[in-house]
C-alpha cells in the first residue's frame, strides 16, 4: 500500500502545480502550455485532488480493516 501513498503525494503535487498555472493563465487571460486555457488547468488539478483523495480514503478502511482483524485474532473464537 505505499505505492498508493506515493501516488496520493505525486497527485496532490502535480495538483498544486496545475492550480498554480491554472490561476497564472486566468490572471493574463491567455492560453500557456500547447494553448490550454485556464479552465482545462483548473479542470485537471480537480481531478488530481479527487485521485489523492481516493486513495487516501482507501488507506484509511485498509487500516481500519486491519485493526477490526486484529481485535478478532486477539479476542479468539467465539
Amino acid at each position: 500500500m505505499k505505492g498508493a501513498y506515493k501516488f496520493m503525494e505525486v497527485a496532490i503535487i502535480i495538483a498544486a502545480i496545475s492550480l498554480a498555472l491554472g490561476i497564472f493563465s486566468r490572471m493574463l487571460i491567455l492560453p500557456l502550455i500547447f494553448g490550454l486555457e485556464a479552465r482545462a488547468f483548473l479542470n485537471f488539478s480537480g481531478v488530481c485532488l479527487l485521485f489523492a483523495l481516493t486513495f487516501g480514503v482507501a488507506r484509511i478502511v485498509l487500516f481500519l480493516e486491519n485493526q477490526s482483524s486484529q481485535k478478532k485474532e486477539e479476542t479468539g473464537p467465539a
